[in-house]
């Protein structure tokens, strides 16, 4: 009797370099919509404002983001309302635009 009378035959499957497949960048995300008493994690409130995380940690201590409700002792959360109603203000009273460098359009020099 064969010594591999018992074994399945093998397959020779190829190999993939996957370093030289091609990249392809992922469609994006659709987001589904939410009730407004959601609890966002962090990664989907990344996911949703179009802020950095430092940048949103900053905002919230200086009381200019809604502060996030700690789920745990690590583990943060913010509610859904309170962004949107963030947004909602911020959509009514627009933050004046950054000066150019520190100039603003009033000290530019004019045609002579």
């Amino acid at each position: 009797m064969p010594a591999d009378a018992g074994r399945a035959p093998q397959t020779t499957a190829k190999r993939v370099d996957h370093r030289k497949l091609r990249r392809t960048r992922r469609p994006p995300r659709s987001l589904p919509s939410l009730p407004d008493e959601h609890v966002l994690t962090e990664k989907e409130l990344l996911e949703r404002i179009p802020l950095d995380r430092q940048t949103i940690r900053r905002m919230v201590a200086e009381k200019r983001f809604p502060p996030p409700v700690f789920l745990t002792a690590a583990k943060r959360g913010w509610i859904w309302s309170r962004v949107l109603a963030w947004l909602a203000d911020r959509e009514q009273h627009p933050l004046r635009q950054r000066e150019y460098f520190g100039r603003s359009d009033d000290l530019r020099p004019g045609p002579e």
